[in-house]
């Protein structure tokens, strides 16, 4: 399968989107599907470096080879795009580009479209290339037309983009989506053991993204020298291979009254996060990969749509915001500061409030929704939305539901909806609306996952859905445990009472593993429960 992307990296641009791009697309390849980027050919587009990471890279020249005809609004950030490329120029220079990587009569999987000039007018251009198409988005500030968005932004809420794009769309909005390398899941143990161990402020790490055109490094460098930290504090800077100021901030550093290491271009961020006791930096994409390693940090915002994203880590405690760059030495000095008595320094305040906002994982729950939202035909599973909620409830309300339930009391909007707030961020479940057709067929979820081994399962029809309907939610929602999740055993426990689902699971091919004998209380009555299992052997003969 092939996966396409459109984004673009510039030294006006930043690095940002193509990073966030990569980390999506390596997870992808672990799972078979060839991925491709599409890129103007701007100073700084890291092409060459998109190869490296082992992906297609094909450049568009910054002059379009399209027609000149102009028909398509421009949006606010379509200067982006190049001097005088339009939506349309860059839509048909994008299906010309997709012809060359995906050939002529195969269309791609996906096309994952991540940036600030383009919206629904080019995304409907590019429908006939592509099966589904996602955005990755940080504005709310135009609409879209996809199957799939994605803000990572904390502080988003659903409803920012109701007007925005199609109701069948699935949203995934907030930091526990963050597309963060997997290295920060892998040092975040250690990164938090650490603080807990160790606090205190001896290394200050400074990072301001891959190109910082504004020299803002050399400006917080500039600020520390003048009212340097009376404690000892080693300070290493991050900067990106073609980051314009480089040379300069080299020149400040060897002049610092502190240790100042200057590197560029590394590939163990994660590593230095985790062994950095605070941090000075953006406020974009690399927040996320700070709060996942429950490292505190001085956000500055060097640009109008990071105020969002800054001011709500600000209203969680989780960072410091200074408005002006001279600000950064007092709060230095505050935060150098040791506790007194049995309290908490201000360090440990901000990483408690940090390691919770994101953890690391959000590439892989991207990818999950990715394959579980949108097969290529039949019956489809889909990540539940809070848009979902009353359809939902009522449907466990019916008395047809409940009879089989083992809570069969009718629930209430506030209790699903705090179930729904719990259950939805718990890492070991995934909830699923199955459709056909756009056609509800029932509701499923899978619990206690255990990544590669097993997992339990429990759903239930749509009342009244026509015959045959069970069966295809079941099928739907099998095929992705064992060829999403990737799992090898589902379990299903069954009330003895409920006769069509003991004879469905059996249809299914399910084994009896256990029975428990009056385990469980319906109306005061002692009920027993058969457990079921599936494994991937027997799926396999199934759908074979």
């Amino acid at each position: 399968m092939h996966v396409i992307f459109r984004s673009d990296a510039s030294l006006d641009i930043g690095t940002g989107h193509v990073m966030r791009c990569l980390t999506l697309a390596d997870v992808l390849r672990e799972r078979g599907v060839q991925c491709h980027f599409i890129c103007r050919a701007h100073p700084g587009h890291l092409g060459d470096f998109i190869q490296q990471r082992g992906h297609d890279a094909i450049l568009l020249p910054l002059q379009s080879g399209s027609p000149s005809v102009v028909t398509v609004t421009q949006t606010a950030h379509a200067a982006w795009l190049g001097a005088g490329i339009t939506q349309e120029m860059d839509a048909h220079d994008t299906l010309a580009a997709i012809d060359d990587c995906v050939g002529k009569n195969p269309i791609a999987w996906w096309m994952v479209v991540d940036h600030y000039a383009l919206d629904q007018h080019w995304e409907g251009l590019l429908r006939s290339a592509c099966q589904h198409l996602m955005v990755v988005d940080d504005l709310a500030d135009r609409p879209h037309n996809c199957d799939l968005l994605l803000d990572q932004n904390l502080g988003r809420q659903e409803a920012d983009y109701a007007e925005l794009i199609p109701a069948h769309a699935t949203k995934l909005i907030g930091p526990s989506y963050a597309l963060l390398r997997p290295e920060f899941a892998q040092w975040r143990p250690y990164s938090l053991q650490r603080r807990a161990e160790h606090p205190g402020l001896r290394h200050l790490l400074i990072t301001m993204g891959g190109v910082d055109k504004d020299d803002v490094t050399g400006k917080v460098l500039q600020a520390i020298a003048s009212k340097p930290l009376i404690n000892d504090v080693r300070i290493t800077v991050v900067m990106g291979a073609n980051a314009p100021w480089l040379d300069h901030v080299r020149r400040l550093a060897a002049d610092m009254p502190h240790p100042t290491e200057v590197v560029c271009g590394v590939s163990n961020m994660a590593q230095l996060m985790a062994e950095a006791d605070l941090a000075i930096g953006a406020a974009g994409g690399t927040a996320w990969e700070r709060c996942c390693l429950g490292l505190p940090s001085l956000i500055l915002v060097l640009a109008a749509n990071q105020e969002a994203g800054a001011n709500a880590l600000l209203e969680r405690k989780a960072v410091l915001v200074p408005h002006v760059v001279e600000q950064i030495p007092s709060m230095l000095l505050e935060l150098s500061q040791p506790c007194i008595s049995n309290e908490r320094s201000l360090l440990s305040v901000l990483s408690e409030a940090t390691r919770f906002i994101a953890d690391g994982t959000g590439a892989l729950r991207v990818v999950d929704t990715m394959s579980v939202a949108f097969t290529l035909s039949g019956p489809v599973a889909r990540k539940m939305q809070e848009s979902d909620l009353a359809m939902v409830l009522s449907w466990r309300n019916d008395p047809s539901v409940r009879q089989h339930m083992l809570t069969q009391h009718e629930i209430s909007l506030e209790e699903h909806t705090n179930w729904f707030a719990q259950a939805s961020k718990d890492p070991t479940r995934r909830l699923l609306i199955v459709e056909e057709e756009k056609q509800p067929l029932g509701y499923v979820q899978f619990s206690n996952i255990q990544s590669g081994v097993s997992a339990d399962w429990g759903f239930y029809a749509v009342p009244g859905a026509p015959k045959g309907s069970g069966r295809k939610l079941g099928l739907a929602a099998l095929a992705y445990a064992f060829e999403d999740l990737g799992i090898r055993k589902v379990y299903g426990q069954v009330l003895t009472t409920n006769l069509a689902s003991i004879a469905f699971h059996e249809s299914l091919g399910f084994e009896r593993e256990d029975f428990l004998r009056d385990q469980c209380f319906i109306h005061g009555q002692q009920v027993g429960m058969i457990c079921y299992r599936l494994l991937a052997s027997g799926w396999d003969a199934l759908k074979g």
